[in-house]
């Protein structure tokens, strides 16, 4: 796996929005991080879980990051892409987003890793690098 482009605040970062819609166009999979157990809207982590739990075809399994924590796994449907462009539209704005850790993968290879809300892996690849140069994003000016 290529060393990721690390964006230590996606609230900030010149052109997120038309990064991250790429990223989830271009990806196929994807795999979420909730706390287990049942909803609770007092809880900051457990945002989309609720909307995330009703897709259809997931797989459920122990989050290895977070104890008592699960991971929900699937294919990256339109269903699915409109929650997380739902879910991640404030960040377009500077605000922090609802999800906190995710990932979107194509085939097996994560692209785009999110956690802690707003720092994101961006892993490069010749798709992911023509894209950048499409829109005149310096990779450098990422990193950070």
């Amino acid at each position: 796996m290529n060393q990721p482009i690390v964006i230590q605040n996606t609230t900030s970062t010149y052109k997120w929005k038309n990064i991250f819609q790429y990223v989830l166009t271009y990806c196929d999979r994807f795999n979420v991080t909730f706390p287990a157990g049942e909803f609770d809207v007092e809880n900051p982590l457990m945002g989309g879980k609720y909307e995330f739990e009703l897709l259809k075809d997931l797989a459920v399994k122990k989050a290895i990051e977070m104890d008592e924590g699960i991971v929900l796994s699937g294919k990256l449907t339109k269903d699915s892409a409109a929650l997380f462009e739902q879910y991640m539209a404030p960040s377009y704005d500077g605000f922090k987003p609802v999800l906190w850790n995710f990932q979107l993968l194509k085939g097996h290879e994560p692209i785009l890793e999110v956690s802690d809300f707003t720092v994101c892996f961006l892993y490069k690849s010749v798709p992911i690098e023509h894209f950048l140069e499409k829109e005149n994003i310096d990779i450098n000016s990422l990193d950070n």
